[in-house]
């Protein structure tokens, strides 16, 4: 059967205020970096765009 997603969001390095974003990242110890991406992921998993369990970029 074919499971239908949605279309992704386009990449942020293509959205307008990417330079924005990159100062704010550079501008962030770890753990401001790691509590921006707990909610970006948060985010996502409301929003329907976070990847199931085990197909995000990075786990195994």
């Amino acid at each position: 059967m074919l499971t239908l997603r949605p279309t992704p969001p386009a990449p942020v390095r293509d959205a307008a205020g990417r330079a924005e974003l990159g100062q704010i990242w550079d501008g962030l110890d770890r753990e401001g970096r790691r509590l921006l991406l707990a909610q970006a992921r948060a985010v996502a998993e409301v929003t329907g765009r976070a990847p199931p369990p085990g197909e995000a970029p990075g786990e195994a």
